[in-house]
């Protein structure tokens, strides 16, 4: 239950930001893994060292978030199937009554209209 929650959370954060992307940014903001774009030719090798490990923690943390997003997404909207699909029951179903009779397997497909 807590896992759907918290998808669910995602998803209204998502809504508030406007967008995934900014939704993203905000989080990198708030658990300060956002690293300001700075030019690199005047830094010390030190600092150069600093700031790749900085966007290295930021690209991470980045698509962690956007992996979350995305899970939120598909846990709350519509998933397409494709052109034309428009009922998408299970596959196989068996009957328990009869079970091991023939003509017991009723195999359903998706109904296609072209």
């Amino acid at each position: 239950m807590a896992k759907q929650t918290d998808l669910e959370t995602i998803c209204r954060g998502i809504e508030q930001a406007g967008s995934m992307d900014a939704y993203i940014d905000a989080q990198l903001r708030e658990r300060g893994f956002l690293v300001e774009r700075r030019d690199t030719d005047n830094m010390s090798r030190r600092e150069l060292a600093r700031y790749k490990k900085e966007l290295k923690d930021e690209a991470e943390e980045k698509r962690k978030l956007k992996a979350a997003a995305w899970k939120a997404y598909r846990h709350s909207h519509i998933v397409f199937l494709g052109e034309g699909v428009q009922d998408f029951a299970p596959v196989i179903s068996v009957e328990a009554s009869g079970a091991g009779r023939p003509g017991n397997v009723d195999i359903n497909t998706p109904t296609f209209i072209l």
